[in-house]
C-alpha cells in the first residue's frame, strides 16, 4: 500500500515537471531505492541516478482572434437590411398651388434607421443633397416642375437602398407671364387674345344688372340706319 502510494507520487511529480513550462530546459533524474522503491527529481541524488528524457510538453496557440470593426464603420450585420423605404409625400405629380413655393418632404423607413452603424438618410431635391432625417421642409422653390428622391447611405458613402424619383410641381403668380406651373389646359392658348379657355371677354360682360327676361343690350343687334 504504501509502495504504491510512494509510485503515485513519483509519476505526479514528473507530470508536473514534464507539464511545466521549463520542462525542456530541465533534467530529470530517476532512481529506485532500497526497497525498491522508484522516485523521480529533477536533482540526481547519487551515482546511480539514470536521466530520463522528457519529452516537450504539447502546446496549443489559438488563431489570432479578428479585430473588432469600430462602432459606424459601416457594416450591417448579416442577413441585415431595410424592407421599406418610401416618400410619403409629396405623392407622384402632386399640385402645390402655393405662392410661397414651400413644400414638405416625408420619408418612412422600416426597420428605423441603423445610426448606430453608420447609415443616414439623404433626401435629393432636382438630384441636389439637401439635408437628412424623415422631414424635410422645402422653401421658396420656383415655379414648375421638381424631383425628389430619398436613399439610405453607410459610413462609406455606399447606397443601400434608395425610393424611385417622384415628380411634383409648384404653381407661383407671376405678373411678368403666363404661370408655367399650372396644367397646360390652364394656360393662355395662341389667338385667344390672352384667355385662358372658358373664361367671357370683359367687354362680353353686361354692363349693369339684367332684369330676368332681359336681353343684355350687347347682344341685341343694331338697327340698320334709314335710308
Amino acid at each position: 500500500m504504501l509502495d504504491g502510494m510512494k509510485r503515485a507520487m513519483a509519476w505526479s511529480l514528473l507530470l508536473v515537471l514534464a507539464a511545466g513550462p521549463a520542462a525542456a530546459a530541465k533534467k530529470v533524474y530517476r532512481t529506485v531505492g532500497p526497497d525498491g522503491v522508484v522516485e523521480f527529481t529533477d536533482r540526481p541524488p547519487d551515482e546511480n541516478a539514470v536521466e530520463v528524457e522528457v519529452p516537450p510538453p504539447n502546446t496549443y496557440t489559438p488563431p489570432p482572434v479578428p479585430a473588432r470593426e469600430p462602432a459606424g464603420a459601416g457594416a450591417a450585420p448579416a442577413g441585415f437590411r431595410y424592407r421599406r423605404l418610401a416618400i410619403a409625400a409629396p405623392r407622384p405629380d402632386q399640385m402645390f398651388a402655393d405662392n410661397t413655393g414651400n413644400v414638405t418632404v416625408r420619408v418612412e423607413v422600416e426597420p428605423p434607421l441603423e445610426t448606430r452603424l453608420g447609415h443616414r438618410l439623404e433626401v435629393l431635391v432636382d438630384g441636389t443633397p439637401r439635408g437628412g432625417g424623415p422631414v424635410l421642409e422645402l422653401t421658396n422653390l420656383p415655379r414648375g416642375e421638381h424631383t425628389v428622391q430619398a436613399r439610405v447611405v453607410d459610413g462609406t458613402g455606399r447606397v443601400l437602398r434608395q425610393t424611385p424619383v417622384v415628380r411634383f410641381h409648384v404653381a407661383r403668380v407671376s405678373e411678368l407671364g403666363p404661370d408655367v406651373g399650372l396644367p397646360q389646359q390652364a394656360q393662355p392658348q395662341p389667338g385667344s387674345g390672352g384667355l385662358v379657355p372658358g373664361q367671357v371677354p370683359a367687354g362680353a360682360q353686361p354692363a349693369g344688372p339684367v332684369v330676368p327676361g332681359q336681353v343684355p343690350p350687347q347682344s341685341v343687334p343694331p338697327v340698320p340706319p334709314v335710308p
